[in-house]
């Protein structure tokens, strides 16, 4: 029986400085455990709210640009739903916006040089 003798000596109440600061440390734990399972869900919810919102990806749309007779093209600048064309016409340089969507005309200016 000196095996339960033993047993009683491990089980003796704590100290009474030592059971508060077990207690500071449990109240501790459960603290930032729960600011941490709230911070995980909010992430998680964040993710899946991105990916409600996100839609299909956008479809590549098939059109034509029409630019006036004898326009040589230089360059071409991609933003969005628009396009720039940077051309060449009867000697002088023209810079025009469309829109991919449906190819109009957004604007254009005429470079001039002194």
């Amino acid at each position: 029986m000196a095996g339960n003798d033993d047993r009683d000596d491990d089980e003796k109440p704590l100290d009474p400085a030592v059971e508060r600061i077990r207690a500071r440390l449990t109240r501790l734990f459960a603290i930032s455990f729960g600011i941490t399972v709230t911070a995980l869900m909010v992430v998680m919810a964040a993710i899946v709210y991105k990916a409600m919102q996100s839609g299909p990806p956008p479809v590549a749309a098939e059109g034509r640009i029409v630019l006036p007779t004898g326009a040589t093209g230089m360059e071409t600048a991609f933003a969005d739903d628009r396009v720039l064309l940077r051309y060449l016409l009867d000697g002088r340089e023209y810079v025009a916006v469309f829109a991919l969507s449906d190819g109009r005309r957004i604007g254009g200016l005429s470079i001039e040089r002194e």
